[in-house]
């Protein structure tokens, strides 16, 4: 039995065509990203193109590594358009992920144009992030594509939230006693009378 799995899976290993995959990080030409996510929100530019080698058999990846400092949430969108479906310049994307999360594809232009998109995807703080791109070449490829990342407001602590109920209590309580002390002095004025 043990002899049958081990062959089941070096047969299914051998059989299927691996992913011809490449990482990019921010800073280089096919991944830029500017913006700073404390003051607001960064924009990132990415994508591929100029591989003249047609590779139909095998999926190719590219993968957009990336950390940022402060916990957001990302929206992608990535395109690749042809001017002749099938012809050396058409890339077929086969799925784009942020961070595992599959994007949503919408064909345009008769077919020829595909754009995956995908929004409020949660990037975490200080972790390794990706934007995965799976696609074919037929020939001279290329995509782009572009991600924003909105820093989320944070969240205060429990303690937080109970000094600023105190500070709230406390302020009714003045309130409380300065209108007491208010109706006190009132009534006392009204009852000095000369006679």
């Amino acid at each position: 039995m043990r002899r049958l799995i081990f062959a089941l899976a070096a047969t299914a290993m051998f059989t299927s065509a691996p992913a011809m995959a490449t990482t990019f990080l921010p800073g280089g030409a096919n991944f830029m990203v500017s913006g700073n996510i404390f003051a607001g929100p960064m924009a990132a530019t990415f994508g591929n193109s100029g591989v003249t080698e047609a590779n139909t058999e095998t999926t190719l990846q590219d993968i957009y590594q990336f950390i940022i400092p402060r916990d957001s949430l990302g929206s992608t969108s990535v395109t690749t358009g042809t001017t002749l479906a099938f012809s050396a310049n058409d890339t077929d994307l086969l799925s784009v992920l942020v961070n595992g999360t599959p994007a949503t594809k919408t064909l345009s232009n008769d077919g020829l144009t595909e754009t995956y998109s995908i929004d409020g995807v949660p990037i975490a703080a200080g972790a390794t992030n990706q934007i995965v791109v799976n696609y074919l070449s037929r020939g001279v490829f290329s995509y782009g594509g572009s991600a924003t990342f909105d820093p989320i407001a944070a969240v205060p602590e429990p303690a937080t939230w109970a000094m600023m109920l105190m500070g709230l209590g406390g302020i009714a309580f003045s309130l409380r006693r300065m209108k007491k002390g208010a109706a006190q002095a009132t009534s006392t004025k009204a009852k000095i009378s000369f006679a």
